[in-house]
Formats: C-alpha cells, sequence, structure tokens
C-alpha cells in the first residue's frame, strides 16, 4: 500500500530496571545500534533513524533521543514514564539550544491516553519541552496505559517516518 517507508524495527527487550538508568541508553548506543549497522543493510545518518518507545520506553527514548541528536531526527514517545533519575539528570537544568533542536528534528511528539495512570507524569514533560519552545507534537487519546493505544500511536507515527 505503500503508507510507510520500508524500515527495520529493532524491539530490545529492556524492562528489567536498566531502562530507567543510563545503562540502557549505553547499550543502545554502544552495542544495539553498532550491532544492527553490521549484521543488516541499513541507512546510517540520522535522518533515517527513528527512536519510540512506551512507558518506561518513553522515557527512554526521551532520554536517548533528545541526547543524541547526532543519531536521531525522529523522537517519538508514548506515555512516557519520566520519574527516573536520568531523566531528572538530562533534564533537570536543561538549556537546549532551541533553534538547532528544532531544526534537526523532523519529528518530535508525546503521545498518551487520556485517562493514562501517569497522565500528570507525561504532562509534566510536555509541559517542560513546551515551556523550552521546542516544536512538539502531542496526541491525547481515550483509554489508558495499555497496548490498544500504543499501536494506535505507532500505527499514527510510523507513515510520518523517513519523508
Amino acid at each position: 500500500q505503500g503508507k510507510v517507508k520500508p524500515m527495520i524495527i529493532v524491539m530490545p527487550y529492556a524492562n528489567t530496571g536498566l531502562m530507567m538508568s543510563s545503562a540502557f541508553g549505553n547499550d543502545m548506543m554502544n552495542n544495539i545500534i553498532p550491532f544492527i549497522e553490521s549484521n543488516y543493510p541499513v541507512l546510517t545518518d540520522r535522518n533515517n533513524r527513528a527512536i519510540t518507545g512506551f512507558s518506561v520506553g518513553g522515557g527512554a527514548t526521551l532520554n536517548i533521543g533528545l541526547m543524541n541528536l547526532d543519531k536521531f531526527a525522529y523522537v517519538c514517545a508514548y506515555a512516557p514514564f519520566v520519574q527516573t533519575p536520568e531523566f531528572r539528570a538530562n533534564f533537570g537544568n536543561w538549556s537546549p539550544d532551541v533553534a538547532a533542536y528544532n531544526n534537526q528534528l523532523k519529528k518530535f511528539s508525546i503521545y498518551v491516553g487520556e485517562s493514562d495512570q501517569y497522565i500528570e507524569i507525561v504532562n509534566s514533560a510536555i509541559t517542560l519541552f513546551k515551556e523550552k519552545n521546542l516544536n512538539l507534537e502531542t496526541m491525547f487519546v481515550p483509554g489508558g496505559h495499555t497496548w490498544m493505544n500504543c499501536k494506535l500511536f505507532l500505527a499514527t507515527t510510523l507513515p510520518q517516518l523517513f519523508k
């Protein structure tokens, strides 16, 4: 149907507690991405790499993606859990070069269900990024912190990538 560009989706299982620390980001940048680039026919520039994640993975998406704009042009967090030491360390006193971020990010989004159990936490992250004047797309949909919403968020995001 041609709705999405051909892509490889890598889904590491990291719900081990490591995702709440810099260990997961280090593993992503130093092991997972190099492994994929060494073993699969992928384009390796930032314009051909996106990072997304749901819940704790959404928080990791923000930490990894926004701290590595040389590697990612698309940063899409779904119901991100951001009450982690790493998020506080990265964004607590963050003073981004807003023009550079807005120029480099082809898509920066946070999507969440209206009755998500973490809606207040997600809204605090949205407020943080909007107060910094980053070009942030948000989407609020019915429902909670569910796989059904995660599928909807992914189905919404995929056709927008690599355009």
